[in-house]
């Protein structure tokens, strides 16, 4: 993960620890600092395997809150690489 991305999200979950463990669209993209717009891009079939995980529950899509940190994580970059 990039250094502000890094920071950013450390002070996310610094500032409000009390994230909810299930979080709707808007949340998640609240919580990743991305759009709702890309989560949704992400959620499309072609883009599954790049997206994080999320539950599907009569319609609603749920994002659980460690799939999103271990998808942000999984994104982690070595900036001296």
């Amino acid at each position: 993960m990039n250094l502000k991305l890094e920071e950013f999200t450390t002070s996310l979950k610094e500032a409000r620890p009390s994230w909810a463990e299930n979080m709707r669209p808007a949340v998640a993209a609240l919580y990743t600092g991305l759009s709702e717009s890309t989560l949704a891009k992400l959620r499309m079939f072609h883009n599954r395997p790049s997206g994080p995980n999320f539950l599907k529950i009569s319609g609603c899509v749920v994002y659980r809150r460690r799939d999103l940190d271990k998808w942000m994580d999984s994104h982690s970059v070595d900036p001296s690489a």
